[in-house]
């Protein structure tokens, strides 16, 4: 039995392929960040790596994951600096919910593996909950306002927010962050831009 047809059938799909790996959707590999994409998306991962610490803190003095009041003092401040900066309040109220939900969905993972055995205690200091991490959680969050208010000018179609979403779920992913925390939290990014809702 001749081999040709298999061969010229393997060549057909092994061109098809690469002529169209660009369409391959959930692809991120060829897209490019802008330095503030790149940092803005530093920032997300720093911001979950502060909230398992803030996990461990509420692990060790018992409270709970969510803190109402806490988040509605602090949206509250971001979107009055939002103002200062000249964003808008529900791009960046929406933008922020999203790390919030993210950060507590990240917790609620946490403290369950801990409770269960399922997972090693964190080597961590204790950390003062207000006094050390909620600044730097704050910290965080005024790097992302300037960072969101470099890329409020940048024109981006809607393919390009898409990319730039699928480069963030990557990174985070490589992070080593849930499909679904990676998903809450950079769901936003696709409508960072102009074209969108500024």
């Amino acid at each position: 039995m001749s081999t040709r047809p298999v061969l010229v059938c393997c060549l057909t799909i092994t061109a098809f392929l690469v002529t169209n790996a660009h369409a391959w959707p959930g692809k991120s590999s060829a897209f490019q960040p802008s330095a503030q994409e790149a940092r803005l998306v530093q920032l997300m991962g720093d911001r979950l790596e502060v909230s398992r610490k803030v996990a461990w803190a509420k692990y060790l003095d018992t409270l709970p994951i969510y803190d109402p009041k806490r988040e509605k003092e602090s949206l509250a401040s971001i979107t009055q600096s939002a103002a200062h900066y000249g964003l808008p309040a529900s791009t960046v109220t929406s933008f922020f919910k999203a790390q919030m939900n993210a950060s507590k969905q990240y917790q609620t993972h946490l403290l369950r593996k801990w409770k269960r055995g399922a997972q090693p205690f964190p080597a961590l200091p204790f950390l003062n909950l207000k006094s050390q991490l909620r600044p730097e959680i704050d910290r965080i969050n005024q790097e992302m306002l300037k960072t969101l208010t470099e890329l409020k000018n940048t024109p981006a179609t809607s393919q390009h927010q898409a990319a730039f979403a699928a480069y963030a779920r990557s990174v985070l992913r490589t992070q080593r962050y849930s499909w679904r925390i990676a998903d809450t939290s950079i769901a936003p990014l696709r409508y960072l831009s102009p074209t969108h809702s500024y």
